[in-house]
């Protein structure tokens, strides 16, 4: 039997694509607005076959309308670059970010430092100075560079690495390698008969090192989204290079190890019946507890004497039925290898793009090419080329003529949309050559186009119909709405209203369209970079490398530079570009006040210069606010004016300066030549205008840079219940020391027999002295005593104050105090905010600088991308006050870069007193 067969309605993704919906709405509307003067519709209709193809084509569009992204964005072999053009990132690109956190640095060293094994980055917690934002830096190298050179070598590779990734903020205090403790197993195993002693000696030592001294594995992305990891937190931090790190791999450092617990590993193999006895030893020397501690710079090294297995002189011994097993030292080497291979095809993983290489169906053009309606049209209509008969008589061609005209707006209305289609990609760039939102093209396929259109070609038509598509207004408009669409993507957003203000105020004659232009360049640019923004978010400059007119800055700077349109972001001099022009005169008589006869005009008084007739122009200051105000109103035309002036002698041209609250004008240039004085002008105005953009910028300080760097040494003080100091260090030493010792006073100093008590050897006097549980003396009473007795009693009453604060259950910070060993190294004041805090430096005089409005703005967009924690001044100073600066500022960052420990320390406490200065200012 022949099942019968069913029609589907077709299953359109939009009403476009629907021909009998448009066709039904079409004569709906026709129904509506014509009313009793077109009552036929049906096909024989000249109307409704009109609406017909109409409907038809618009069918098309719809068709191409539906196309999927890539056929719109991407093309097919047209080389859009999506990432440079419309902000499309592959996830490895838009969501890694430089090292953050502690594991971020972790990761790089171990991943680009080719001789580390493993590393750990912890934060510094205890310093006198109460800094934050510190780290040391533990690290394990391969076995095999264990000589001095290669430990030289390595560290400076990581110290070159840290400095580069280092936060803004944060610094490195010490980098430390981790020296060997080793340890070696003695032990009597019994095992099966069944089983080769070399698998399980093999199997043992693979499992004893992995816990004392695991390494870190790589995975790739398969593994890791297998493990239930999502790609943001695998593209999290900074970008993978060898692979993905299971955050779980980043485990603490063995600081300790029980004896019970590797007997039960080795319980646990596969053909150990009992471990019989079982002795470790520490770097030869035997364990008798079962704990094993190792030190904070020192991590266990398992010698596994493989190789030299008969000769060791110490043996993991297996026996099996009672029978001492003699061991394959190749098969053990070779069984072990093996293991240790197996462990490294887990270590580096190819770390591929995330780049999906996509194409789409068709060429621009493809998607572009209109077909003219008028082709489909019915042969008595007369629309196609050579259609009609040439023996037709004029009112018949020109009624031919009149419909191709009808036709011609809804046709090149088609034509245009799929212009609007084939530029998708261009429509969502973000490239600064875009000069168009609407797009349009000349409609080929119309037949005898050339005759309904009145232009002479085609360029003369695209251009009329591009005129009449959107105005310049317009256009900046829909174009700053698209690169703010963009932008928004990313949680990004740039309010260019305060700068568009200033721009006008820089130039008042600038057109409002060239504002709009440069502010969508603005826009544009930020949009440029927005990778390097957020991946540097928080990223600080590299005080390792030349600094000084290089763009080797941090990412906040390089951000607050791309809001505040300031094109230069190299760190330079500020000063540098006003010094060719400024002259400072000591002569107070070089200046004065000269009266002019106008011709045909009044005498006027003008401050003049003996230097006024030679070449330049000359600009006379007295103060610093006159000096500011030349940035305000040098660059305008109106500040100046041009005077004749006609002695018995000749007649001369005076271009005079003048501003507002002047007493006198200023006598800039003079010449015979009027044409001369108006070109002095122009470049007296051009002048100021590149001054103010070159004079444009500022440095930040992070002050955590300004710490003390050279070693310095600490005491400690205890104070008793009259504040005063009733035990002090008998040595000083580093913080550390002393923060450790202290810990230790309620123990120490509650036991009488840790004191002793010292005579004097020329004088009948006696002091007090604390030793320590290795009798080494730790603190000393600062009272002088001169008799036994009285030093016993005094002892009797240290003993009981410490028993009573510790009854108290008082914290020791309570009752002492460590501070800074006078005359130690350089006195840095307590009272700066090291840590957490940036100060920036701008200069005052640039007219933009001087604006309250745009204060406010850099003040704003400071406080937004600035992390959450810092605290940070913003400091507008003089010439003299940059300069000052400036010097000290280079100074520092020279011996900084020169680990020039001593100097950087004298120019740090010079920026910090600076710093105070312009505070207390």
């Amino acid at each position: 039997m022949v099942e019968p067969k069913n029609f589907t309605s077709p299953d359109f993704r939009s009403d476009s694509e629907n021909y009998d919906l448009l066709l039904e709405k079409g004569i709906s509307l026709i129904q509506n607005f014509s009313g009793e003067k077109w009552t036929d519709f049906n096909y024989h209709d000249p109307g409704v076959t009109i609406l017909e193809q109409l409907c038809y084509a618009i069918t098309d569009l719809g068709y191409r309308n539906n196309f999927s992204i890539q056929d719109l964005l991407i093309g097919k072999k047209d080389g859009y670059n999506l990432e440079k053009t419309n902000l499309f990132f592959p996830v490895d690109r838009i969501l890694p970010s430089a090292p953050l956190i502690p594991s971020d640095f972790q990761r790089i060293i171990i991943e680009q430092v080719e001789a580390v094994k493993n590393a750990w980055v912890h934060p510094v917690e205890d310093n006198i100075l109460g800094f934050q934002g510190l780290y040391n830096v533990f690290v394990q190298f391969e076995e095999g560079f264990e000589s001095e050179e290669s430990e030289i070598q390595i560290k400076n590779s990581i110290v070159a690495l840290l400095a580069e990734n280092r936060s803004l903020g944060t610094d490195f205090q010490d980098i430390k390698v981790l020296k060997k403790d080793n340890i070696s197993i003695n032990a009597k195993i019994d095992v099966d008969s069944f089983v080769l002693g070399e698998t399980i000696l093999s199997e043992i030592y693979f499992q004893i090192e992995n816990i004392l001294n695991p390494n870190v594995r790589f995975h790739d992305l398969e593994t890791m989204r297998e493990n239930g990891k999502s790609i943001r937190d695998l593209f999290s931090g900074p970008a993978p290079v060898k692979g993905f790190i299971n955050s779980e791999d980043f485990a603490l450092k063995t600081n300790e190890i029980y004896i019970s617990e590797i007997k039960e590993i080795i319980e646990k193999i596969d053909g150990v019946i009992e471990v019989k006895e079982i002795f470790l030893f520490k770097n030869g020397v035997k364990v008798f507890e079962d704990l094993i501690t190792f030190g904070e710079d020192n991590y266990p090294f398992l010698e596994k004497n493989i190789r030299n297995y008969n000769v060791a002189s110490e043996q993991i011994q297996l026996y099996r039925d009672q029978i001492k097993y003699e061991v394959d030292t190749i098969i053990l080497s070779q069984l072990y290898d093996s293991l240790s291979i197996s462990e490294k095809n887990n270590y580096y993983k190819t770390v591929s793009s995330q780049k999906v290489n996509i194409s789409g169906r068709f060429t621009k053009a493809q998607i572009q090419e209109y077909y003219s309606i008028q082709n489909e049209f019915p042969a008595v209509y007369g629309l196609k080329v050579k259609e009609i008969p040439a023996k037709s008589n004029s009112k018949r061609k020109a009624q031919v003529k009149q419909l191709r005209g009808f036709l011609l707006l809804f046709e090149q209305l088609m034509a245009n949309h799929l212009s609007q289609l084939a530029n998708f990609h261009q429509f969502f760039s973000i490239e600064k050559n875009i000069s168009k939102t609407f797009y349009s093209q000349y409609p080929h396929e119309i037949p005898k186009i050339d005759e309904l259109i009145p232009f002479k070609s085609e360029r003369e038509y695209t251009d009329f119909l591009e005129s009449i598509s959107e105005s310049r207004d317009h256009f900046y408009e829909r174009r700053t709405q698209i690169v703010d669409h963009l932008l928004s993507r990313f949680s990004e957003f740039i309010d260019v209203s305060t700068l568009s203000k200033l721009m006008k105020i820089e130039s008042e004659d600038i057109s409002d369209l060239a504002v709009k232009q440069a502010m969508l360049d603005t826009k544009i640019e930020y949009a440029q970079h927005l990778i390097e923004n957020g991946k540097n978010r928080c990223l600080g400059f590299n005080y390792k490398k030349e600094f000084w007119e290089t763009e080797n800055i941090s990412g906040l700077e390089k951000r607050l530079k791309l809001l505040l349109k300031i094109p230069n972001t190299n760190t330079r001099s500020l000063i540098n570009p006003i010094l060719d022009s400024y002259e400072k005169v000591e002569a107070e008589n070089d200046w004065s006040i000269t009266e002019l006869k106008v011709n045909s005009g009044p005498s006027i008084e003008v401050l003049t210069s003996n230097s006024s007739e030679e070449e330049g122009l000359h600009y006379y200051t007295a103060t610093n606010k006159a000096f500011k105000a030349l940035f305000n109103y040098a660059n305008k035309p109106k500040s100046y004016t041009v005077l004749e002036v006609q002695s018995k002698e000749e007649k001369r041209h005076h271009l005079l300066y003048n501003e507002p609250g002047m007493n006198q004008p200023i006598e800039v240039f003079v010449t015979d030549d009027e044409e001369q004085c108006k070109i002095a002008l122009e470049k007296g105005i051009n002048k100021f205008q590149k001054l103010n953009k070159a004079c444009e910028g500022f440095f930040l300080v992070e002050h955590i840079l300004l710490r003390p760097l050279l070693t310095t040494n600490y005491s400690t003080s205890f104070f008793d219940d009259k504040s005063e100091a009733c035990l002090v260090s008998y040595d000083s030493g580093s913080f550390e020391e002393q923060n450790d010792l202290r810990d230790d006073i309620f123990v120490l100093g509650s036991n009488k027999e840790n004191y002793s008590i010292i005579k004097s050897e020329t004088k009948k006097e006696f002091k007090i002295v604390l030793f320590d549980i290795f009798n080494k003396p730790v603190y000393q009473s600062p009272k002088i005593l001169y008799s036994n007795i009285g030093a016993k009693s005094e002892i009797k009453r240290l003993t009981d104050f410490f028993i009573q604060k510790r009854e108290e259950e008082l914290l020791v910070e309570q009752f002492s105090e460590i501070s800074i060993d006078k005359g130690n190294s350089h006195e840095f004041p307590s009272d700066f905010q090291y840590s957490n805090q940036v100060s920036l430096i701008l200069p005052d005089w640039p007219q933009r600088f001087q604006n309250s409005e745009f204060k406010a703005y850099f003040k704003k967009s400071l406080e937004e991308h600035l992390p959450a924690q810092f605290k940070y001044n913003i400091f507008y100073l003089d010439v003299n006050k940059i300069s000052l600066f400036e010097d000290t500022f280079f100074n520092w960052l020279e011996t900084k870069k020169a680990d020039n420990y001593d100097q950087a320390d004298i120019y740090s406490l010079q920026l910090i007193q600076l710093l105070k200065g312009f505070k207390q200012g």
